[in-house]
């Protein structure tokens, strides 16, 4: 009777000693805050192991530096019960690899949303040691009201943001034409406005949902600008080929959420404007690039006809 006492406080005391979750919360949580509740997560098992051991250190800061923490804290877990063996080496390099990716470049950054999933077996193996959970930490393994509204909010955001990435649907600023997926290329050549032979360089789009809102490019022929009319529930286009421009210019704006404007003016004077967004400056990006593909072009057409001439 006194070893199961021995045994019951022993089992209680490491389950006080760690911050108890359920998979399925952690890994919601941690992708609809965009890995922030992951920093939580550490934050709580070092603050629990604070208060349990006594011990002098930070919890923040050991959050605030998990994969530094990481491994540490995978070693204090894996030796709370002989049936927890967790892998803390390869653990630690999966984690500090996904955690660093978000500097990688679209849409590879995308993998830092899966930052949770090393942490998935440190969740588990502390599940294990709730054998008998208490109200309490019942209770954590459901969803609260702001979890709910984490969830909510922060998994919009992060549906927005991945299909913006992955160019499902319009990014904030100018892209390469090559980005576009092809069921959008096929739009614009389905409405007129891309030949087959023709290729898009750059392309922005002011739309939230979809491309067919609105869209401004240059190709290796002209300059595209079209936009869906809602009063006449038509699709609305402005175009010049290289050799109709007479001149292009550029009102670049600096101010956060304003939009660049790019005046077209054609040889018979009239003239329409392309709009594209100063994010990361790809209006600049889009000014310098037609400028020049428009330059090209008017060389390589002086070009033939000099040779015409001479022939």
């Amino acid at each position: 009777m006194n070893q199961s006492r021995i045994n019951l406080q022993t089992q209680i005391n490491f389950s006080d000693q760690y911050f108890h979750v359920s998979k399925l919360k952690f890994i919601i949580l941690s992708i609809c805050s965009f890995s922030i509740y992951e920093i939580y997560w550490f934050y709580k098992n070092w603050t629990q192991i604070k208060i349990t051991e006594k011990r002098h250190i930070s919890p923040f800061w050991r959050a605030i530096f998990a994969p530094l923490w990481c491994y540490s804290l995978l070693t204090h877990i894996d030796g709370s019960s002989t049936e927890i063996r967790l892998s803390r080496g390869l653990i630690t390099a999966f984690y500090f690899i996904l955690t660093a990716s978000w500097r990688l470049p679209d849409p590879y950054w995308l993998l830092s949303f899966f930052s949770f999933v090393p942490l998935i077996f440190a969740v588990n193996a502390i599940d294990k040691l709730y054998s008998n959970p208490s109200d309490e930490q019942h209770k954590n393994s459901h969803f609260s009201i702001p979890n709910l509204l984490l969830t909510i909010i922060g998994g919009t955001f992060v549906i927005m943001t991945s299909a913006s990435t992955l160019k499902i649907i319009p990014d904030s600023m100018a892209i390469s034409g090559d980005a576009l997926w092809q069921k959008d290329v096929n739009f614009l050549k389905q409405q007129g406005l891309l030949d087959e032979d023709e290729r898009i360089i750059y392309f922005y789009s002011g739309g939230f949902f979809s491309y067919k809102e609105d869209g401004n490019y240059f190709t290796n022929k002209r300059v595209v600008s079209y936009w869906w009319d809602d009063e006449t529930n038509t699709l609305k286009t402005e175009m010049a080929t290289y050799d109709e421009i007479d001149d292009i210019s550029a009102e670049l704006k600096d101010g956060f959420m304003e939009d660049s404007q790019i005046s077209i003016r054609r040889k018979d004077g009239s003239e329409f404007i392309i709009i594209v967004s100063n994010d990361e400056n790809s209006d600049e990006k889009f000014f310098i690039h037609l400028k020049d593909e428009w330059k090209t072009a008017m060389l390589k057409k002086n070009g033939n006809v000099l040779r015409g001439e001479n022939n």
